[in-house]
């Protein structure tokens, strides 16, 4: 096994992987650790019999090859919600390259659509969906793992319902809308 070395002109460890296919993969990293760790993760994948997807695959044309995929198999409402879903909230890890996202960047993902006012029931169905497409891209050995399942989804707290009391249903159909009255006399 070759040793890692680093470069001079910007710092960056640097490690040559013999590949499958006969071809040297460099990789390159900040700390000699992290070389290490990304070519034992490298090697990980070949013994699994994965090819581990290539840097320019990223999360949105995964998340875009997997809805083309679910088109016909799928009901046209849950497709729909499925690319409502892909279009509005998780287009912000869109750019993040398939094997470089990390269950932090997904943490961080549902934490912004939490603070932007999302439902909880909504930031949970985007992590649903999510790990759906990763699921694939597993699947078809695009990557090692789906870093999706070690996220949990968000707590969803039930709301008790809003009972009108007497004095309340009283103010209604006093106030002479038939529309109160009918729906205070069928008991809705």
């Amino acid at each position: 096994m070759a040793r890692p070395y680093q470069r001079r002109q910007d710092g960056l460890w640097v490690l040559a992987v013999a590949a499958p296919d006969g071809r040297r993969r460099y990789l390159y990293a900040h700390s000699r650790r992290d070389v290490l760790a990304k070519a034992d993760e490298m090697r990980g994948g070949w013994a699994a019999g994965l090819d581990l997807a290539p840097r320019r695959l990223t999360v949105g044309r995964q998340l875009e090859d997997w809805l083309a995929a679910r088109r016909g198999r799928v009901r046209s409402s849950t497709w729909i919600s499925y690319e409502g879903i892909v279009r509005l909230h998780l287009a912000r890890v869109a750019r993040i390259p398939l094997v470089r996202l990390r269950p932090d960047d997904i943490r961080r993902l549902l934490d912004q659509l939490a603070a932007d006012g999302l439902a909880p029931r909504t930031v949970g169905y985007a992590l649903v969906v999510l790990r759906m497409a990763l699921r694939s891209a597993v699947n078809d050995g695009l990557i090692a793992r789906n870093v999706a399942a070690a996220v949990t989804a968000p707590k969803v707290e039930r709301q008790p319902p809003t009972v009108l009391d007497a004095t309340d249903l009283r103010r209604l159909i006093d106030d002479g809308d038939p529309i109160w009255t009918f729906l205070a006399g069928t008991g809705a």
